[in-house]
Protein backbone atom coordinates (compact mmCIF):
# COMPACT_ATOMS: atom_id res chain seq x y z
CA UNK A 1 0.00 0.00 0.00
CA UNK A 2 2.67 2.29 0.72
CA UNK A 3 4.74 1.70 -2.39
CA UNK A 4 1.76 2.30 -4.40
CA UNK A 5 1.10 5.90 -2.38
CA UNK A 6 4.88 6.55 -3.09
CA UNK A 7 4.05 5.82 -6.63
CA UNK A 8 1.14 7.65 -7.19
CA UNK A 9 2.84 10.67 -5.41
CA UNK A 10 5.83 10.68 -7.13
CA UNK A 11 3.27 10.46 -10.45
CA UNK A 12 1.62 13.97 -9.38
CA UNK A 13 5.27 15.19 -8.65
CA UNK A 14 6.51 14.67 -12.00
CA UNK A 15 3.44 16.12 -13.63
CA UNK A 16 3.46 19.43 -11.39
CA UNK A 17 7.04 19.97 -12.14
CA UNK A 18 6.34 19.52 -16.25
CA UNK A 19 3.06 21.81 -15.27
CA UNK A 20 5.20 24.13 -13.63
CA UNK A 21 8.12 23.89 -16.51
CA UNK A 22 5.84 24.71 -18.76
CA UNK A 23 4.31 27.48 -17.23
CA UNK A 24 7.61 29.18 -16.79
CA UNK A 25 8.45 28.85 -20.33
CA UNK A 26 5.34 30.39 -21.29
CA UNK A 27 5.63 32.90 -18.70
CA UNK A 28 8.65 34.24 -20.50
CA UNK A 29 7.39 33.77 -23.90
CA UNK A 30 4.50 35.78 -23.26
CA UNK A 31 6.54 38.15 -21.48
CA UNK A 32 9.21 38.28 -24.57
CA UNK A 33 6.24 38.84 -26.78
CA UNK A 34 5.42 41.58 -24.29
CA UNK A 35 8.36 43.42 -24.46
CA UNK A 36 8.73 43.37 -28.45
CA UNK A 37 5.22 44.48 -28.93
CA UNK A 38 5.65 47.42 -26.39
CA UNK A 39 9.04 48.17 -27.79
CA UNK A 40 8.80 51.45 -29.79
CA UNK A 41 11.57 53.73 -30.88
CA UNK A 42 10.63 57.26 -31.53
CA UNK A 43 12.84 59.76 -33.16
CA UNK A 44 12.35 63.41 -31.53
CA UNK A 45 13.76 66.24 -30.46
CA UNK A 46 12.61 65.96 -26.77
CA UNK A 47 15.41 66.44 -24.20
CA UNK A 48 14.38 65.01 -21.10
CA UNK A 49 17.06 66.40 -18.54
CA UNK A 50 16.85 63.44 -15.80
CA UNK A 51 17.22 60.89 -18.32
CA UNK A 52 19.89 62.55 -20.64
CA UNK A 53 22.11 63.31 -17.64
CA UNK A 54 21.91 59.92 -16.21
CA UNK A 55 23.25 58.89 -19.85
CA UNK A 56 26.29 61.48 -19.54
CA UNK A 57 26.81 60.04 -15.71
CA UNK A 58 26.97 56.34 -17.37
CA UNK A 59 29.04 57.38 -20.27
CA UNK A 60 31.38 59.05 -17.57
CA UNK A 61 31.91 56.12 -15.54
CA UNK A 62 32.60 53.66 -18.40
CA UNK A 63 35.34 56.29 -19.45
CA UNK A 64 38.17 57.01 -17.95
CA UNK A 65 37.76 55.69 -14.21
CA UNK A 66 36.43 51.88 -15.57
CA UNK A 67 39.77 52.25 -18.24
CA UNK A 68 41.55 52.88 -14.95
CA UNK A 69 40.02 49.99 -13.02
CA UNK A 70 40.95 47.77 -15.91
CA UNK A 71 44.80 48.75 -15.63
CA UNK A 72 45.40 51.36 -18.71
CA UNK A 73 47.55 53.84 -18.72
CA UNK A 74 45.80 56.81 -19.74
CA UNK A 75 49.45 59.05 -19.27
CA UNK A 76 49.77 57.04 -23.11
CA UNK A 77 46.52 58.40 -24.64
CA UNK A 78 47.03 61.22 -27.50
CA UNK A 79 43.89 62.39 -28.24
CA UNK A 80 44.89 63.51 -31.66
CA UNK A 81 45.63 60.09 -32.83
CA UNK A 82 42.79 57.36 -33.34
CA UNK A 83 42.85 54.34 -31.14
CA UNK A 84 46.35 55.68 -29.67
CA UNK A 85 47.76 53.42 -28.17
CA UNK A 86 44.94 51.09 -28.37
CA UNK A 87 41.17 51.30 -29.28
CA UNK A 88 40.34 49.51 -26.27
CA UNK A 89 41.79 52.69 -23.65
CA UNK A 90 40.93 55.54 -26.66
CA UNK A 91 37.07 54.54 -26.56
CA UNK A 92 36.92 54.63 -22.49
CA UNK A 93 39.44 57.56 -22.00
CA UNK A 94 38.83 59.84 -25.01
CA UNK A 95 35.14 58.82 -26.23
CA UNK A 96 33.18 57.79 -23.75
CA UNK A 97 34.37 60.65 -21.48
CA UNK A 98 33.93 63.93 -24.79
CA UNK A 99 30.48 62.39 -25.56
CA UNK A 100 29.62 62.58 -21.44
CA UNK A 101 31.17 66.43 -21.46
CA UNK A 102 29.34 66.98 -24.69
CA UNK A 103 25.98 66.50 -22.82
CA UNK A 104 26.35 68.28 -19.89
CA UNK A 105 28.37 71.30 -21.79
CA UNK A 106 25.36 71.54 -24.18
CA UNK A 107 22.86 71.64 -21.01
CA UNK A 108 24.50 73.72 -18.45
CA UNK A 109 26.13 76.40 -20.84
CA UNK A 110 24.37 76.45 -24.48
CA UNK A 111 20.40 75.24 -24.47
CA UNK A 112 19.26 77.77 -21.91
CA UNK A 113 16.77 75.21 -20.10
CA UNK A 114 17.34 76.54 -16.71
CA UNK A 115 17.50 78.95 -14.01
CA UNK A 116 20.39 81.60 -15.01
CA UNK A 117 23.07 81.67 -12.94
CA UNK A 118 22.86 85.28 -12.19
CA UNK A 119 20.30 85.03 -10.39
CA UNK A 120 21.67 82.28 -8.27
CA UNK A 121 21.59 83.30 -4.76
CA UNK A 122 25.92 82.88 -4.91
CA UNK A 123 25.88 85.82 -7.42
CA UNK A 124 22.98 88.22 -5.57
CA UNK A 125 24.93 87.71 -2.93
CA UNK A 126 28.14 88.60 -4.03
CA UNK A 127 26.49 91.46 -5.84
CA UNK A 128 24.40 93.25 -3.01
CA UNK A 129 28.10 93.90 -1.60
CA UNK A 130 29.56 95.79 -4.21
CA UNK A 131 28.82 99.49 -3.96
CA UNK A 132 26.84 101.38 -7.10
CA UNK A 133 29.96 102.47 -8.95
CA UNK A 134 30.35 98.70 -9.64
CA UNK A 135 27.40 98.91 -12.30
CA UNK A 136 28.83 98.79 -15.84
CA UNK A 137 32.06 97.64 -14.31
CA UNK A 138 32.61 94.78 -15.92
CA UNK A 139 29.59 94.73 -18.62
CA UNK A 140 31.46 97.32 -20.67
CA UNK A 141 30.25 100.48 -18.84
CA UNK A 142 26.57 99.04 -19.65
CA UNK A 143 25.00 100.85 -16.77
CA UNK A 144 21.49 98.85 -16.21
CA UNK A 145 20.54 99.25 -12.75
CA UNK A 146 21.80 96.08 -11.62
CA UNK A 147 25.19 94.27 -10.54
CA UNK A 148 24.68 91.30 -10.95
CA UNK A 149 25.68 91.03 -14.25
CA UNK A 150 28.69 92.17 -13.86
CA UNK A 151 29.46 89.98 -11.05
CA UNK A 152 29.10 87.48 -13.02
CA UNK A 153 31.27 88.85 -16.06
CA UNK A 154 34.05 89.25 -12.99
CA UNK A 155 33.29 85.59 -12.18
CA UNK A 156 33.87 84.08 -15.35
CA UNK A 157 36.68 86.30 -16.11
CA UNK A 158 38.43 85.46 -13.20
CA UNK A 159 37.74 81.66 -13.81
CA UNK A 160 38.79 82.10 -17.60
CA UNK A 161 42.01 83.40 -16.25
CA UNK A 162 42.65 81.06 -13.59
CA UNK A 163 42.16 77.89 -16.13
CA UNK A 164 44.31 79.94 -18.85
CA UNK A 165 41.80 79.88 -21.22
CA UNK A 166 39.75 82.45 -23.11
CA UNK A 167 35.82 82.03 -21.55
CA UNK A 168 32.87 81.82 -24.32
CA UNK A 169 31.01 84.56 -25.29
CA UNK A 170 27.42 84.46 -24.72
CA UNK A 171 27.38 81.31 -22.74
CA UNK A 172 24.02 80.79 -19.86
CA UNK A 173 25.62 79.31 -17.35
CA UNK A 174 22.69 77.91 -14.65
CA UNK A 175 22.23 76.79 -11.62
CA UNK A 176 18.74 74.54 -11.91
CA UNK A 177 17.76 72.64 -14.94
CA UNK A 178 13.83 72.51 -16.41
CA UNK A 179 12.73 69.27 -16.89
CA UNK A 180 12.13 68.86 -20.16
CA UNK A 181 13.08 70.90 -23.44
CA UNK A 182 13.26 70.56 -27.30
CA UNK A 183 16.68 70.17 -28.88
CA UNK A 184 15.53 71.99 -32.70
CA UNK A 185 17.25 75.22 -32.67
CA UNK A 186 14.71 78.34 -33.65
CA UNK A 187 18.03 80.17 -35.92
CA UNK A 188 21.02 78.80 -37.90
CA UNK A 189 24.30 77.82 -35.91
CA UNK A 190 26.58 80.79 -36.95
CA UNK A 191 29.98 79.74 -38.13
CA UNK A 192 32.14 80.79 -34.73
CA UNK A 193 29.47 78.68 -32.29
CA UNK A 194 32.57 76.99 -30.74
CA UNK A 195 33.45 80.71 -29.36
CA UNK A 196 29.88 82.17 -29.37
CA UNK A 197 27.27 80.55 -27.91
CA UNK A 198 24.59 82.69 -29.22
CA UNK A 199 23.04 80.31 -32.07
CA UNK A 200 23.42 77.54 -30.49
CA UNK A 201 20.26 78.27 -27.61
CA UNK A 202 17.36 76.30 -27.84
CA UNK A 203 13.84 77.16 -28.42
CA UNK A 204 12.47 78.44 -24.23
CA UNK A 205 9.11 78.49 -25.73
CA UNK A 206 9.42 74.83 -26.33
CA UNK A 207 10.51 73.94 -22.81
CA UNK A 208 8.67 72.72 -19.37
CA UNK A 209 10.23 75.34 -17.20
CA UNK A 210 9.68 72.71 -14.18
CA UNK A 211 12.20 72.00 -12.09
CA UNK A 212 12.61 68.16 -10.96
CA UNK A 213 14.36 66.95 -8.44
CA UNK A 214 15.74 64.32 -10.56
CA UNK A 215 16.75 66.34 -13.42
CA UNK A 216 18.85 68.95 -11.01
CA UNK A 217 20.37 65.50 -9.37
CA UNK A 218 21.61 63.88 -12.15
CA UNK A 219 23.37 67.23 -13.60
CA UNK A 220 24.53 67.89 -9.86
CA UNK A 221 26.04 64.78 -10.07
CA UNK A 222 27.43 64.79 -13.81
CA UNK A 223 28.94 68.75 -12.41
CA UNK A 224 30.59 66.55 -9.16
CA UNK A 225 32.07 63.77 -11.29
CA UNK A 226 33.33 66.81 -14.52
CA UNK A 227 34.97 68.63 -11.43
CA UNK A 228 36.70 66.03 -9.72
CA UNK A 229 37.89 64.88 -12.96
CA UNK A 230 39.18 67.89 -14.16
CA UNK A 231 40.80 68.70 -10.45
CA UNK A 232 41.88 65.24 -10.24
CA UNK A 233 45.88 63.97 -11.08
CA UNK A 234 44.95 63.21 -14.59
CA UNK A 235 44.08 66.82 -15.98
CA UNK A 236 47.43 68.16 -14.07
Amino acid sequence: MIFFATNKLNKQVNIMKKTITLSVVGAFLGFGQHLNAQLIVENDSTYNTASQMLLANELFQSGEPFAESLGYNLDLLDPTVLNSPDSASYTYGIENYEYSRYLLNTLTGRSGMGLHMMWSPIIMMNAAMQPASFDGMFTGGKVNGYKEDDMLMMMIGSFGMNANQTPPMNAFPQFADFIEGNTTLPQNVAAGFQTDFSSTRWDRTKMDKTLNLGAMGQSMWKQYYWAADMLGAFHD
